[in-house]
């Protein structure tokens, strides 16, 4: 429980309370900027076509329906 009586959610604090802990946190610098991650698609230049049936391959040199046929049967 809270200081204030509602429900806790993160470090014994209910989300209004947390959230003015981490602006406060924040203002002093004590949490650190994270750069966001960024997702590229995968891109290969040797065959760009998938070893059974042709198509565009994503993964594993398979296209999009047999890396996921592969992935189900193991």
């Amino acid at each position: 429980m809270c200081h204030c009586g509602k429900e806790s959610k993160a470090k014994g604090l209910c989300s209004k309370h947390y959230l003015a802990d981490y602006r406060i946190r924040k203002s002093q610098g004590l949490i650190e900027k994270i750069d966001p991650i960024l997702l590229v698609e995968a891109t290969y230049y040797d065959t760009p076509s998938c070893g059974i049936c042709g198509d565009t391959k994503r993964a594993k040199n398979l296209c999009t329906k047999h890396y996921f046929q592969l992935r189900r049967s193991q």
